[in-house]
């Protein structure tokens, strides 16, 4: 009776360990879905813009290679854009300094690589528009392969409505 036991118990816990090998991973939440979720985070978000990596061309949310030079890059893109899956930024239509960037990387080597990009383009915005809270909260963070910079009045509310989808 033991052995009977046994070899079911066995037969159960094999069943059990195929089971859970053949679940399939689901895909990572897309650069526009974070960015989404960032957003609502903001209180009293401004009227504003996104652009998106996997747009059509010609759809409104469309990401021309020359803003990505513009803002990233001295007239050309950076090559580091290279390594980039996805992206989704958001930009304030008026001087509002509310700005979010979600950028997903083939790697987490090359999602640091982007972080010190997306930190350059912060040091340059703070240079631009001057002195304001919003660029004394920004942050520049990365959580597993994606790079984000948030300038905004909550930028651990954002952060964290990241880590939930993630």
């Amino acid at each position: 009776m033991k052995r009977a036991a046994a070899i079911v118990l066995s037969v159960l816990t094999m069943l059990f360990c195929l089971s859970s090998c053949s679940r399939k991973e689901s895909p990572p939440p897309t650069c526009r879905e974070l960015l989404v979720a960032m957003t609502e985070c903001e209180i009293g978000l401004p009227a504003g813009r996104i652009f998106c990596l996997t747009a059509q061309y010609g759809s409104e949310e469309y990401l021309p290679d020359s803003l990505l030079s513009s803002l990233f890059g001295n007239g050309n893109a950076p090559e580091i854009c290279e390594s980039w899956q996805d992206c989704a930024l958001f930009f304030a239509l008026n001087d509002h300094p509310c700005e979010f960037a979600v950028i997903r990387c083939k790697s987490r080597d090359s999602a640091l690589d982007t972080a010190k990009l997306l930190s350059n383009h912060l040091a340059s915005a703070r240079l631009l528009k001057g002195n304001n809270e919003y660029f004394d909260k920004a942050k520049v963070t990365v959580i597993g392969n994606y790079a984000l910079l948030i300038v905004s009045s909550d930028p651990d509310c954002a952060i964290k409505a990241v880590k939930v989808l993630i």
